[in-house]
C-alpha cells in the first residue's frame, strides 16, 4: 500500500504558496470528522539544491506515491529537480497517474501531431515530449498563483478536479461529501459555543459566590477556563481546516471566546493561566484572519497575543509553558509580517521564536520539544532562503539531523 496519495512537483521559488494552499484543500476536501486528512499529499518544503543528500528520500517518496501532480510553469520546465522527479516517475509509473496543474504559461494540444505544442516557452519539462498517447486533462490554476482569490470557490473546484481523480470518484460526489462535512462542522460549532458559555458562566458564578472558599473557586475557574479554551481552539482549528467553510464563522466563535476570557481576566488579572488562555485565543484569531487574507489585522492581533505574555511578572514569564506560548506568538507575528512582504521584520520574529525553542529543548529534550525545535529551524530557513541560501542550508541541515534522530529513536 502506498504511503502517499499524491506527490506535488513544483518550482520552489515561484509556486510554494499556491502548492501549499492546494495541498491543504486536497487534504481536507471531503474529510470525515474522524480522520486527520482525506488524502496524504507529499510536498517538498525544503531546497534540494541546498541539501542534495535529500534526493534519496524524495526518490523513495515518489516510489511510495500513487499520483504525481506537476505544477506546470516555465520555472518548473527549467528546474533540474522537477525534471529529475518527472523522469523518475516516467521510469517507474504510468502516465494515467500523472496530473497537470498549470500555474503559469500556455499549454496547447496539437491533434494532428498528437502531442503538446512545444517551444522554448512550453511550461512542461522536455522529458514529457511525445510521451502522451492522447490529450491529458489538466487544471488551470494561473488565476491563483499570485495570491489572488485563494478563498474563491473556483480554486476549491479546481482542487476538487485533482482530488476526485485521486479518490477515483466523480467530482460532484466529492463536493457533495464536502457539503455534508461542512454542515456537520457548523452543528459542532454551535454545540461548542453553548458548552463553552455554560462552563465559563458556571466558573464565573462560582468564583463570585464562593468568597469563603476563594482558593477552591479560583482553581475551578482556572481549570475550567483552560479546558474550555483548549476545546474552543481545537474546534476552531477543525472548522478552519474544513475546505470551503466561511472563515467568518470561525472568527465569530473565537471573538466571543476572547470577550468571555477578557471578562474572566478582570476578576483575576494576575493569573498566568488566564493570560495564556487569552494569548492562545488571540493567536487563533490571528491565524483565522491570515487565512482570510487580512494580514494587517492578523499582525495586530498576534502582537496583542505576544504583549499579554510579556507583561506577566518575570517569575511567571520564565515558566516553560509561557515561553512556549511566547514562541508561538512570535511565529504568528512572523507569518503575518511575511505575508505583508516585511521580510526583514518577519525574520527577526522567527529568530526570536527559534531562540526560545533552543532554550526549551535544552531544558526539556523530549521528542515533542525536539520536534518543535526542528519545525522552528525550518520556518526560519524558509524565510532566509531567498536572502541567504548558505545560512538557510545550515538551518535545514539542523532540522534534518533532529528529525533523523527522532525517526531512529
Amino acid at each position: 500500500m502506498a504511503d502517499f496519495d499524491a506527490f506535488i512537483s513544483y518550482s520552489h521559488a515561484r509556486d510554494k504558496s499556491l502548492a501549499t494552499t492546494l495541498q491543504w484543500i486536497m487534504q481536507k476536501l471531503g474529510k470525515p470528522w474522524y480522520r486527520r486528512r482525506a488524502l496524504r499529499v507529499f510536498r517538498d518544503d525544503t531546497s534540494l539544491s541546498a541539501t542534495p543528500h535529500l534526493w534519496a528520500s524524495i526518490e523513495q517518496a515518489l516510489d511510495d506515491t500513487r499520483f504525481l501532480i506537476l505544477f506546470a510553469s516555465p520555472d518548473a520546465a527549467r528546474s533540474p529537480w522537477v525534471a529529475k522527479e518527472v523522469t523518475h516517475w516516467l521510469e517507474t509509473k504510468t502516465l494515467d497517474t500523472f496530473l497537470i496543474a498549470l500555474s503559469a504559461g500556455e499549454l496547447a494540444w496539437d491533434n494532428v501531431v498528437g502531442d503538446f505544442v512545444w517551444s522554448d516557452e512550453t511550461p512542461l519539462p522536455k522529458e514529457l515530449k511525445a510521451r502522451f498517447s492522447g490529450e491529458p486533462k489538466w487544471v488551470d490554476l494561473r488565476a491563483f498563483r499570485d495570491g489572488e482569490a485563494k478563498n474563491d470557490g473556483k480554486l476549491l473546484e479546481a482542487a476538487a478536479d485533482l482530488a476526485a481523480a485521486i479518490h477515483g470518484i466523480a467530482k460532484e460526489d466529492l463536493l457533495s461529501r464536502e457539503l455534508q462535512q461542512q454542515r456537520r462542522a457548523i452543528r459542532l460549532a454551535v454545540s461548542a459555543v453553548f458548552f463553552f458559555f455554560c462552563l465559563a458562566g458556571l466558573a464565573t458564578w462560582q468564583w463570585r459566590e464562593a468568597v469563603a472558599q476563594r482558593n477552591r473557586a479560583e482553581q475551578t475557574l482556572v481549570s475550567a477556563t483552560r479546558g474550555a479554551d483548549k476545546f474552543i481552539i481545537d474546534i476552531a482549528g477543525k472548522l478552519r481546516a474544513t475546505a470551503g467553510l466561511p472563515l467568518a464563522l470561525v472568527g465569530v466563535l473565537l471573538t466571543d471566546t476572547a470577550n468571555m476570557l477578557d471578562q474572566l481576566h478582570q476578576y483575576h488579572a494576575t493569573s498566568p493561566d488566564l493570560v495564556r488562555s487569552q494569548s492562545r485565543v488571540l493567536r487563533e484569531m490571528s491565524q483565522t484572519l491570515l487565512a482570510a487574507g487580512n494580514a494587517k489585522q492578523a499582525l495586530a492581533i498576534a502582537e496583542q497575543s505576544r504583549d499579554l505574555l510579556e507583561k506577566l511578572p518575570s517569575k511567571n514569564r520564565l515558566d516553560q509553558e509561557v515561553q512556549n506560548e511566547l514562541s508561538l506568538s512570535h511565529n504568528r507575528i512572523g507569518d503575518a509580517l511575511a505575508r505583508l512582504e516585511r521580510h526583514g521584520e518577519a525574520l527577526t520574529s522567527f529568530r526570536r521564536a527559534l531562540a526560545i525553542r533552543q532554550e526549551l529543548a535544552v531544558i526539556d529534550p523530549s521528542p515533542k520539544e525536539r520536534g518543535d525545535l526542528a519545525s522552528s529551524y525550518e520556518r526560519t530557513a524558509d524565510e532566509l532562503f531567498l536572502s541567504d541560501m548558505g545560512e538557510a542550508s545550515k538551518l535545514y541541515d539542523n532540522s534534518f539531523a533532529i528529525r533523523n534522530e527522532l525517526a531512529k529513536a
